[in-house]
């Protein structure tokens, strides 16, 4: 019996590779085709899936949340929808609670949940689609031996979608930003450090100037207009003259 798996992402391309492997352990007679693993190097794509549309008896639609809106598989699925007659399509779906997409074309058939009874359920209208049909009894045996295998690899698929590439710009940029205006705040408060520092030394300097002009005053007053005015020259003096200097001059003048 051949069974079209249409998928579309990589989450999906996964879960299809795996059903592809998996199935036919359950029932010897199902074929799958899956396009990732069925087409070979150089053929024509579209001209395999498009035979294999018309030649296929059954359909399985694997959706993901990341999927569920693809024009792809809405395509596969309306393709086969005019191909399958007597047939059936399945829309499984992996990590979703249903198809909550009004206008979906994948809405009129009857979906599947990748859970272990409806899997069986599944498995059993595929088995009733065969040539040489399985007995329920041998096909529920035959699916309590290979479920185990298919959930085990099933549950290591991530099923969360993927942040939108936008999402994922938007993130990165915040981040970077974020991390600019982290080093910008770090140079400002190593700047405003070093501001109070300087700031500090002025105000000290100040401070001393103002002491040196002060004792320069009162000595100038002490020793008599006539002293003051041996002290004053035309000359600017020099800042590196020191207050000791000064003093010095006055007395010696006082002398």
């Amino acid at each position: 019996m051949k069974i079209f798996v249409s998928w579309s992402g990589s989450t999906s391309r996964q879960i299809a590779e795996l059903l592809r492997d998996w199935l036919p352990n359950v029932i010897q007679e199902a074929e799958l085709f899956v396009s990732s693993q069925d087409i070979a190097k150089g053929a024509r794509g579209l001209d395999i899936i498009g035979q294999n549309l018309e030649s296929t008896n059954f359909g399985l639609l694997v959706l993901t949340s990341e999927n569920a809106q693809s024009p792809w598989v809405n395509f596969e699925a309306g393709a086969l929808s005019k191909s399958l007659v007597h047939g059936h399509v399945i829309p499984l779906l992996c990590g979703m609670a249903e198809v909550n997409i009004p206008s979906s074309p994948l809405r009129q058939f009857q979906h599947a949940k990748v859970e272990k009874e409806e899997m069986l359920r599944v498995v059993q209208d595929i088995n009733q689609g065969c040539n040489r049909a399985l007995t329920d009894e041998k096909v529920t045996t035959a699916f309590e031996k290979w479920w185990p295998d298919f959930s085990e690899s099933y549950s290591k698929i991530n099923l969360k979608p993927a942040k939108p590439q936008k999402e994922k710009d938007q993130a990165e940029l915040n981040e970077t930003v974020l991390e600019a205006l982290g080093s910008i705040m770090s140079d400002l408060n190593s700047i405003r450090g070093e501001f109070r520092q300087q700031r500090h030394i002025i105000r000290r300097m100040d401070v001393e100037r103002s002491s040196q002009a002060n004792s320069l005053a009162n000595a100038l007053s002490r020793y008599g207009p006539e002293v003051h005015r041996n002290v004053i020259r035309e000359e600017p003096v020099s800042t590196d003259e020191s207050i000791g200097d000064i003093l010095g001059n006055v007395l010696k003048h006082q002398k």
